[in-house]
């Protein structure tokens, strides 16, 4: 996944509020009108609502433990009432969140990509993400399959290993496979094909994964 890059926030009153051609893609919220502006480079835009991709970060909690906004300038903040708020120098603004959250879900993230030269290998990038979008970094047990269409059924197209992550089982060959993730809750795997073709890959979270030890003696 790709970071972006963080867009500028400013804030004032509406008098102060600089000409929108100085300040191309930034964000403005007036602390005397509580609203937000977005400038385009040639006007203003008034609007209530921020994208994922445009914030620095995304955390939540209780309402009364918002941190004061200028310790996360950028950063959007869910209360326990589904409120959405956007840190700028001037305060907190009440916001929407474009993106729809899927429900209270973990749901993971699919890449595949032609590599090499290439070589006839195709990678598969995987990571978790929590009901927000926002990576899990928590090692996560994975169900993946392949096929040579979107959905279908799991279809033999040559060799998988993985290069992140474990591949614990596999339940069909190079077809149907119980992955763990990382701790980041990526796994990376890597299907060496045994013809040109497409390669669709479909993941599942099963569940989220802990794990205990002990040195155990005593064996005769």
């Amino acid at each position: 996944m790709l970071t972006p890059l963080p867009i500028a926030r400013f804030s004032g009153t509406h008098a102060a509020r600089p000409a929108a051609n100085l300040a191309v893609g930034a964000r403005f919220f007036e602390t005397d009108t509580l609203d937000v502006f977005f400038s385009t480079g040639t006007t203003w835009i008034q609007t209530g609502v921020c994208s994922r991709v445009e914030a620095n970060g995304f955390s939540s909690g209780n309402l009364s433990a918002r941190p004061a906004a200028a310790t996360c300038l950028g950063y959007l903040y869910q209360d326990e009432n589904g409120v959405v708020y956007e840190a700028f120098p001037g305060g907190w603004a009440t916001v929407t969140l474009a993106e729809t959250p899927n429900q209270g879900l973990p749901a993971p993230s699919v890449v595949v990509a032609n590599t090499g030269t290439p070589d006839g290998n195709a990678t598969i990038t995987i990571q978790a993400l929590d009901a927000l979008g926002n990576n899990l970094t928590r090692r996560c047990l994975l169900r993946v399959w392949l096929s040579a269409t979107a959905y279908g059924a799991p279809t033999d197209l040559g060799t998988l290993t993985a290069t992140t992550g474990i591949l614990l089982k596999e339940d069909t060959d190079d077809a149907l496979a119980t992955v763990a993730t990382d701790a980041t809750g990526k796994a990376v795997l890597v299907l060496d094909t045994t013809a040109d073709g497409n390669v669709h890959a479909m993941a599942s979270i099963v569940g989220v994964l802990a794990t205990g030890n002990a040195a155990i003696t005593g064996n005769a």
